[in-house]
């Protein structure tokens, strides 16, 4: 059996830290760590940026990228047209095109106030497809790198042990879905990214009692998140329940408690209307309209693969639980529960766990409870309740957290339990790490090992289609000089080089009788992935033994 370089490098650091010559005999190791804890977390921010920012032009072009910078634009022109005569203004005028009408466009309900954002720097530089994607790509990473460094702070308010907050930054960082995702998922990554930053400000807010010195950040960064996914209420739910509850628990007076609920609550809905142009005509009547159509969404009218076979939107009930269950490193499984245990027990004792335990333990179970009993739409894998990820890993830490004290308090062998726990948490990281390095850039398809075992057959794997960018790359390479047609969506033409633009054309009829290449998606079960008729396989991506997508060669192209 072959032993990887990365089986290699976790047996040397769990050999370091176990034996009797390792750190664990020196007694100083924590205490050195602690002293130079912010260096570490520095060092570990500034690693991360660096190479986000060098590895970012590796990831192709997801399936809603277009039409999710299609909606921008025509929220971006409905607010120029809005506050200037185009007319007047040839400069204005040129970049207006003849794109739908806000209010007629069929995703208007959407709200994009962090994409538009991106729109200025289109103009920064050369205005090509690639240019544009990989601005927009840089974006998001910023985005969740932003959050990471909220996330970080977070847990540092909440947990005394100065490592626990270093263990969180690196689950987060290394967590491989989201680390691929980060670069390319312009919707669900900034949804999350923007969930951690408002829980942040609300946590802040209700720390100061409800106070003016949070109020503006928690309100606005609540009311992006909403304007981002309207899921982004439920964090305005949980905070006004909890400003209730304080103001409750202090016996403060009534008109102090409605006071300060409809202030916060009028407060993040005044800037939610004003980042959302849909709703400026009307802001009442066009506010329903949104959760009237997110209520009633219409079908979608595809099918993915879910457990071996193809459904449609309206998922069984453990949807969730089981996509995270084959998705998710067992290492943060098994803390999660533990941090579950923790927090059902101490509620069954009647003793009040602290704020920020019940804050995001609520948050998990009333997200899991709401998808689940008001069977909202999804589809193509967790990515539309990726919200949930943040209570996740908060309660990942606490579990930590107790079982730390536990085998403090146990103490049953005469050495360090501490560095034990830490040691074996750090080899989890190192080996997602490894994973994450040796199967770039296609970290958005992690199974874990037990989902990897019936990931193919039973999941759809690169159901954005992200990796198809990469084998058009290599149908050109194949081809050598000459000019290809390919079978596959036009989208992943836009992050090809100048030179390669020029050699390939992108058609999505399969029949079309020209077609060289022919490049096939893993929505299908396994079953249905061959060769169509008169064409071979010629390269494949796989990832943990899977095919994620294939590329297919006419057999009657000469070489």
């Amino acid at each position: 059996m072959m032993i990887s370089p990365f089986q290699v490098l976790m047996y040397y650091v769990i050999t370091l830290l176990f034996t009797n010559k390792g750190l664990c005999s020196k007694m100083g190791f924590m205490e050195t760590l602690k002293k130079h804890i912010n260096v570490i977390v520095i060092f570990v921010f500034a690693s991360y940026l660096v190479c986000g920012l060098f590895i970012v032009k590796d990831y192709g072009i997801s399936t809603d990228e277009f039409i999710e910078r299609e909606t921008t634009l025509i929220n971006v022109e409905y607010v120029m047209s809005v506050f200037i005569e185009p007319e007047k203004n040839p400069i204005i005028n040129q970049i207006l095109t003849d794109r739908y009408h806000l209010h007629d466009w069929t995703d208007k309900y959407y709200g994009v106030a962090l994409q538009m954002l991106t729109v200025p720097f289109e103009y920064l530089f050369e205005r090509s497809y690639r240019n544009i994607f990989l601005i927009r790509h840089i974006y998001t990473f910023l985005n969740y790198f932003v959050a990471g460094i909220f996330f970080y702070f977070l847990l540092k308010r909440r947990f005394t042990n100065v490592f626990i907050p270093l263990i969180g930054l690196l689950m987060f960082i290394l967590y491989p879905r989201f680390f691929g995702e980060s670069f390319y998922n312009i919707k669900d990554i900034l949804f999350f990214s923007w969930s951690i930053i408002s829980s942040y400000f609300v946590l802040r807010w209700l720390d100061d009692d409800g106070g003016k010195k949070f109020l503006l950040p928690a309100a606005v960064s609540i009311a992006i998140a909403i304007n981002t996914r309207i899921l982004g209420l439920s964090i305005l739910m949980l905070a006004l329940a909890f400003l209730i509850f304080i103001q409750l628990m202090k016996n403060a007076d009534y008109k102090i408690i409605i006071l300060k609920t409809l202030g916060f609550a009028s407060l993040s809905f005044l800037i939610y209307v004003i980042i959302t142009p849909f709703l400026w005509a009307n802001p009442f009547k066009n506010t329903i309209a949104i959760f009237t159509h997110f209520k009633n969404f219409e079908p979608w009218p595809f099918t993915h693969l879910y457990l071996g076979e193809m459904i449609t939107q309206n998922v069984p009930w453990h949807y969730i639980p089981v996509w995270m269950g084959v998705t998710v490193p067992i290492l943060y499984l098994v803390l999660f529960l533990a941090g579950m245990v923790f927090l059902i027990r101490k509620c069954i004792r009647r003793d009040i766990p602290p704020m920020y335990d019940s804050f995001f333990g609520l948050m998990f179970l009333g997200t899991l409870m709401g998808f689940i009993a008001f069977r909202i739409t999804m589809y193509e894998g967790w990515r539309h309740a990726y919200f949930i990820w943040l209570p996740f890993l908060y309660l990942c830490l606490t579990g930590l957290e107790q079982a730390l004290i536990y085998v403090q308090n146990k103490n049953l062998f005469k050495i360090n339990m501490t560095i034990i726990v830490f040691s074996l948490v750090s080899a989890g990281l190192i080996f997602q790490l490894g994973w994450i390095i040796k199967n770039h850039p296609y970290q958005y398809v992690y199974f874990n090992v037990i989902g990897r075992q019936i990931a193919e057959e039973k999941f759809s794997l690169d159901y954005w289609e992200v990796s198809h960018t990469d084998l058009l790359r290599y149908a050109l390479k194949d081809a050598g000089e000459r000019f290809i047609t390919v079978k596959v969506h036009a989208r992943n033409y836009h992050l090809l080089l100048p030179h390669e633009l020029t050699r390939v054309e992108c058609v999505i009829d399969s029949t079309i009788p020209y077609i060289d290449y022919y490049i096939d998606h893993t929505r299908k079960p396994l079953h249905e992935r061959v060769a169509p008729e008169g064409f071979l396989e010629l390269k494949s991506i796989i990832v943990d033994g899977m095919k994620i997508s294939t590329l297919y060669k006419k057999d009657s192209f000469a070489n």
